[in-house]
C-alpha cells in the first residue's frame, strides 16, 4: 500500500469519526454507529490529519555538503602530497 492509499484510508476513518462525534453531539444516538470507528493501525496517521502530530522529514543536506567538502579537501591534500613528494 503506497503513501497515497494510506492517507486515503486514514482520511476515511477520520471522516467516520467526525460523523460519529457530530451525531452524538447533536443527540442523534440512533444515527451514531454502535461503536466509535477506530483502528489502531491508522491512529497515528489520523492524528497527523487532525494536526495533533507533526511529521518531521529529516534532511541530510548540510551533512552531505560537509562530507563532500571534507573529502574534496582530503583529495586535494593527497594530490599536493603526491606532486611534492613522489
Amino acid at each position: 500500500m503506497n503513501l497515497f492509499n494510506r492517507y486515503a484510508q486514514a482520511r476515511k476513518i477520520k471522516e467516520e469519526q467526525d460523523e460519529f462525534c457530530s451525531n452524538v453531539l447533536n443527540g442523534d444516538w440512533q444515527l451514531a454507529s454502535t461503536h466509535f470507528p477506530e483502528e489502531l493501525k491508522w491512529e497515528a496517521l489520523v492524528d497527523v490529519l487532525r494536526g495533533r502530530v507533526k511529521v518531521i522529514e529529516p534532511t541530510y543536506g548540510m551533512y552531505l555538503i560537509h562530507l563532500q567538502a571534507r573529502s574534496m579537501h582530503i583529495a586535494m591534500n593527497l594530490w599536493i602530497w603526491m606532486i611534492l613528494f613522489v
